[in-house]
């Protein structure tokens, strides 16, 4: 019998200043928050500014109605990706949240 490979469905995350990261994040329960071309803008806007702001090179990325992916690279003198990511996920939850007047909603 062959041992099966140790595979856990949550490995520990390195985010690290330097390296290329494939990235994916999903709205709260992968909600359908980011309906319409004015949220999906919202939401690939706050990305991309806050990517230049924190000195990452966006590689490749998608935005989408519950979730996006992102390929990014660290640009020299990075800010670290868990700072980014945080500073992203909060940001496009707020504006999205006075857009739809629903200050607290959890995205």
């Amino acid at each position: 019998m062959i041992p099966k490979a140790d595979w856990p469905h949550a490995p520990i995350h390195r985010l690290d200043k330097y390296g290329v990261y494939f990235v994916t994040g999903a709205t709260l329960h992968k909600q359908h928050f980011f309906f319409g071309s004015e949220r999906l803008d919202l939401l690939e806007g706050t990305l991309l500014r806050l990517a230049k702001d924190y000195h990452w090179q966006l590689e490749a990325w998608a935005a989408f109605i519950n979730h996006y992916h992102m390929v990014i690279r660290s640009a020299g003198a990075t800010v670290s990706l868990e700072k980014y990511l945080k500073h992203l996920h909060d940001e496009s939850a707020r504006l999205l949240n006075k857009l739809d007047t629903l200050e607290g909603r959890r995205v």
